[in-house]
C-alpha cells in the first residue's frame, strides 16, 4: 500500500489493511466515517483496476445497477469494489429509490428493475468526513449521525458489516510512506481479486465458535472480516491459533460498532452479547469496541437527539442537558470524554502501574499542552483518569498544594519556556470532593517546542498528540502560524 509498517501499531496496521478487503471479498459492505486527512478515499481512487471511487451526489439507479432503457448493466456488475466518495453530509440527499435498490442488494446480492433479477459481487464502500469528536458523539447522538437523512434508515445500516472508526487512523504523513521495495500495485490488485472465489472462514471454526445470539446478520458480517483479513495477512490458511483469535476479536468489533450505534437509533433492536468461546478450554470471551472502554459512561446512554429523519425534522431540537447550575465546567466536560481539544491525565508524575515517580508521565503530559499551543488550543485536566473516573491531585504525594503547583510551573519553565507562558493558564478545581488541576491552553502564534535531549514539536491530531518531523514542522508552520 506504500506505507512504512515501522510507522503504524498493530491496529493502525489492520485499519490500513480493512480498506482492502473489499478487494478480496465478494459482496463486502464497508463504511468508514472519520477526519479529514486519513487517507480514506485514496485507497478506492489509485489502488487497483479493479475498483472505483464515485461522488456520493453523483450517482443513479441507471449508472449503478441497469439502465431500463438501453438495458446496460451498471457499475455493480462491472467493478469489483464501488466506493462512494464524501458520503457523509446531513444537507445532502438521495433518492429514496436508490437507498431501497441499495438495502436490498446489500442483503441478497441481487437487484432486479422490472421482470429480471440479476446478481453482482461488487462490495460497496462508504466514505466520509465527522463534524463532531467522537464524545460528543457518543453523549448526544450516534456514530452515524453525519449520514443523509435518506441514509440514517437502521436497514441500510444493519447491512453493513464493519465500521472502520476514522477518528482512531492517523491523519496521512510525508514519514508514513516507505523508500523500500513493495509489490507492484496491479500484480498486487490481482492477487486480491484471485482470492474473491475463496472462503476462509472455516479456519477460526477449528478452535472457536462465536457466541450463540449472536443473529445470521452479525454472523456473516463476522464471517466476511475473517476471511479477508485471513487472505491478506495469511493467503495460505495457515496461522497460529492466536492470531486467528486477534483477527477474529477485530472482526466482531466492527461489526458489533454497527449494531451498538443500531441499539442506540432504534429500540426494537434486541440486545446482543457479542463474543465467542475458546473450544479447547470452553472459556467465554466478550468482545468491547475501543469506544466502550474509552467511554463507558456515555456509551451505552440513550442519545439526547437524533439525526434528522423523515419524522423529526420538523419538531423542535431538543434542548442540550447540563442545564443544571450545580454542575461544575470541569464536570461538563468529564461527562463528555475526551476530544481533539479537551484530554485527561491521571496524574502529573505518578506511574500507577509501577507505582512510583516517572518522568515519561511529566513528558506525555508536557507533550500535550504542546500539541495543544501548535494546534487549536485545548483543556487538560490532571487527577482524571481517560474512563471519567477522578483521582484528584492527591495520586502524585505532594506534601501539599502549594508544592504541587510549584512543581508543575518549574515544568512549564524548563521544558516549555517562559515566552509560552502566557498562553497556559491552570488552577485547582474541585469535582467530586476531589482537586484537579485544569490546564487551559490558547493557540500560539509562534512554533512551540518541548525541551529535553533535543526539542521536539507536536500537534493534534484528534484526541492524539503526535510528533512532526523537522520538514513536517516547516511545512506545518507556512501554513499555521502568522
Amino acid at each position: 500500500m506504500g506505507f512504512d509498517p515501522v510507522k503504524f501499531s498493530l491496529r493502525g496496521k489492520l485499519f490500513q489493511l480493512m480498506r482492502l478487503l473489499p478487494y478480496c471479498e465478494r459482496n463486502y459492505n464497508l463504511i468508514e466515517l472519520g477526519p479529514k486527512g486519513t487517507g480514506k478515499s485514496h485507497i478506492y481512487s489509485d489502488f487497483s483496476p479493479h475498483g472505483i471511487l464515485i461522488s456520493g451526489g453523483e450517482v443513479t439507479v441507471p449508472k449503478l445497477f441497469v439502465n431500463n432503457s438501453t438495458g446496460r448493466i451498471g457499475l455493480v456488475g462491472y467493478w469489483d469494489t464501488v466506493a462512494f466518495d464524501e458520503f457523509a453530509g446531513k444537507k445532502k440527499t438521495a433518492n429514496k429509490a436508490l437507498v431501497d435498490i441499495l438495502k436490498n442488494y446489500m442483503a441478497n446480492k441481487t437487484f432486479s428493475r422490472g421482470i429480471e433479477t440479476i446478481g453482482a459481487e461488487a462490495s460497496l464502500v462508504f466514505v466520509g468526513n465527522t463534524s463532531n469528536e467522537l464524545g460528543h458523539m457518543l453523549m448526544h447522538t450516534d456514530l452515524f449521525e453525519d449520514l443523509p437523512v435518506q441514509y440514517y434508515d437502521s436497514a441500510f445500516l444493519d447491512r453493513l458489516h464493519y465500521y472502520i472508526p476514522g477518528w482512531e487512523v492517523e491523519i496521512i504523513r510525508g514519514e508514513m510512506f516507505t523508500n523500500g521495495y513493495g509489490f507492484v500495485v496491479d500484480y498486487l490488485a490481482e492477487i486480491l481479486r484471485k482470492l474473491r472465489t475463496y472462503d476462509y472462514t472455516q479456519h477460526y471454526q477449528e478452535h472457536f465458535r462465536l457466541a450463540s445470539d449472536i443473529s445470521t446478520r452479525d454472523r456473516d458480517g463476522v464471517n466476511k472480516t475473517f476471511s479477508g483479513l485471513m487472505k491478506i495477512l495469511f493467503p495460505s490458511g495457515e496461522a497460529a491459533k492466536e492470531d486467528m483469535e486477534m483477527i477474529l476479536e477485530f472482526a466482531i468489533e466492527g461489526r458489533k460498532r454497527v449494531k451498538d450505534q443500531l441499539m442506540r437509533i432504534d429500540t426494537t433492536y434486541p440486545d446482543v452479547s457479542f463474543g465467542y468461546t475458546r473450544l479447547q478450554d470452553n472459556s467465554e470471551v466478550s468482545v468491547k469496541t475501543a469506544e466502550e472502554k474509552q467511554h463507558p459512561q456515555h456509551y451505552y446512554k440513550k442519545p439526547e437527539k437524533h439525526a434528522p429523519n423523515e419524522k423529526t425534522q420538523s419538531k423542535k431540537p431538543v434542548q442540550e442537558k447540563f442545564t443544571d447550575p450545580q454542575i461544575t465546567e470541569e464536570e461538563k466536560f468529564i461527562r463528555a470524554g475526551e476530544n481533539a481539544r479537551l484530554e485527561f491525565k491521571s496524574s502529573l508524575r505518578w506511574n500507577i502501574i509501577a507505582q512510583r515517580i516517572d518522568k515519561a508521565i511529566e513528558h506525555s503530559l508536557l507533550k500535550t499542552i504542546v500539541a495543544f499551543l501548535n494546534s487549536e488550543g485545548g483543556t487538560l485536566l490532571i487527577g482524571v483518569e481517560d474512563s471519567g473516573n477522578i483521582l484528584g491531585i492527591e495520586i502524585d504525594q505532594f506534601p501539599n498544594e502549594d508544592k504541587y503547583l510549584l512543581h508543575f510551573g518549574h515544568l512549564l519553565t524548563e521544558k516549555i519556556g517562559n515566552q509560552n507562558i502566557d498562553q497556559i493558564q491552570s488552577d485547582l478545581k474541585e469535582v467530586s470532593g476531589k482537586k484537579i488541576l485544569r490546564v487551559d491552553c490558547m493557540p500560539s502564534s509562534t512554533p512551540v517546542f518541548l525541551k529535553g535531549d533535543g526539542e521536539e514539536f507536536y500537534i493534534r491530531n484528534g484526541p492524539s498528540s503526535v510528533p512532526l518531523s523537522t520538514s513536517e514542522v516547516l511545512e506545518y508552520s507556512k501554513k499555521h502560524f502568522r
